[in-house]
């Protein structure tokens, strides 16, 4: 039976699709649109974006089994149509069955959870920190003092926001901020936050199953104060100034602050993107080297190559097995910055796709720098010391990217260096400077080492 390997969010709509708490026909991953709130079937449609080719097999298999990133089965889709989806993509169509035989899903475990279940339930959703702003609204929440509360936390990346983890942590200090008790219970659910329109319902919708009585989400993108001031603190805390005491309450920001840490101390990421020849491994070799010299940073190098010879061993050069490297890599260089640590990597990175998953998965680690060594085609061509694009314009190497492979432009690039105009001491310079002028590396610190 043909397996397909899902992303996360993709993973945990399946849970919530087997648990009835999505439309039918969602495509797994996508935005959430309910035209009704009534419950589904039992065997609930989707849709899934796939390969042309792994579409194919999907259609004459009839069936494919669904692994999460770890390659555990989460489910089964039995397959009723495939449609093209633009070029080499298709969409499929059709119904998921539950491998685990798990009844009634996590639903059932949260009302096995939640204190008091029924009327007076009181459902939050946590996608952001509370601030000040958010207490009116809190307030009228928590009335009811012996109202059971279920606060809920996403267990999935969220994007460009504080992860799972911290927003635990945060949980906890908002139990203590008002005095909740035993009466409240923190859960994570399988939900990856997307979208305003999507994370709002998706919680609703969740609370409309349990019967609770009120339900309320505190969103990053939402258009209320209390998101303003979070998305104005959150840009300080990233720019390294002072935390506002009058933002968020003591218990709150030593939550946040735990996890978004001054810059010279926060995890950081720097991905350098380019062709093959552009000089993205030499600049990234010695960039990890100016760092340790020029800071007390911890460093760890990827090299693109070695990257292929290990983490990737057996992978094609086909676009999943190019975007999975990707993903590889950044999962490593992300458990890097967990812990603090800066990691330098040099992938060729060729899909913005692939670039965008990896810059969602280090966010809530740390912070994550993407420069495109834009050296052009035609000098990465005349430097060519492996003779591969040579081999490539022969047709003897396929899929080769520049050639007959795209490469797709990082338009959300942080920084650009042309290793065409600029030396190899000039580029590496250029990078310092971006880091030391952006707060990850102290001008203190190349003073001392100049000194």
């Amino acid at each position: 039976m043909p397996e397909v390997i899902l992303t996360v969010t993709e993973e945990n709509d399946v849970q919530l699709v087997l648990a009835g708490a999505l439309p039918e026909g969602h495509m797994l991953g996508g935005p959430i649109l309910y035209s009704e709130l009534s419950p589904l079937s039992s065997s609930p449609a989707v849709s899934l974006k796939v390969s042309a080719g792994m579409a194919a097999d999907l259609a004459s298999a009839g069936r494919c089994l669904l692994r999460n990133e770890e390659f555990v089965p989460v489910g089964q889709l039995i397959v009723v149509e495939t449609a093209q989806d633009g070029p080499g993509n298709s969409v499929v169509r059709g119904t998921i069955t539950d491998t685990q035989g798990r009844q009634g899903g996590f639903i059932e475990e949260l009302r096995t959870d939640l204190p008091g279940a029924g009327d007076a339930a009181v459902v939050l959703g946590l996608a952001r920190p509370p601030t000040r702003e958010d207490e009116e609204q809190l307030m009228r929440v928590f009335a009811n003092r012996s109202a059971p509360v279920l606060i809920l936390v996403g267990d999935g990346s969220s994007t460009g926001e504080l992860g799972s983890d911290a927003l635990d942590d945060v949980a906890h200090a908002l139990i203590t901020d008002w005095d909740l008790g035993s009466r409240a219970v923190i859960r994570r659910v399988p939900v990856t936050w997307r979208d305003v329109g999507s994370d709002g319902m998706i919680i609703e919708r969740i609370a409309k199953m349990l019967d609770a009585h009120h339900c309320v989400t505190l969103l990053p993108d939402a258009d209320d104060p209390g998101a303003d001031s979070w998305r104005r603190t959150r840009a300080t805390i990233l720019d390294g100034h002072p935390l506002d005491s009058d933002t968020l309450s003591p218990l709150v920001s030593r939550a946040v602050l735990r996890w978004e840490r001054p810059k010279a101390m926060r995890g950081l990421v720097v991905m350098l993107t380019g062709l093959s020849g552009s000089g993205k491994s030499t600049l990234a070799k010695d960039l990890a080297a100016r760092i340790l010299m020029d800071s007390d940073r911890a460093v760890t190098l990827l090299d693109g190559d070695l990257d292929r010879r290990l983490l990737s061993s057996g992978l094609g050069f086909d676009r999943e097995s190019r975007e999975l490297n990707v993903r590889r890599i950044a999962f490593v260089v992300a458990e890097v910055a967990r812990h603090g640590g800066t990691a330098v990597c040099a992938p060729i990175a060729p899909y913005a796709s692939g670039r965008a998953a990896a810059r969602k998965l280090v966010r809530p680690c740390g912070d994550f720098v993407l420069v495109h060594v834009a050296t052009p085609l035609e000098e990465c061509e005349r430097r060519d010391r492996k003779g591969l694009y040579e081999k490539a314009r022969a047709g003897l190497i396929q899929e080769f990217t520049g050639i007959s492979d795209p490469y797709e432009y990082p338009e959300d690039a942080d920084l650009r260096v042309d290793t065409s105009i600029h030396n190899r001491q000039e580029a590496v310079e250029l990078l310092m400077e971006f880091l030391r002028v952006k707060g990850w590396v102290p001008w203190s610190d190349i003073r001392r080492h100049a000194s």
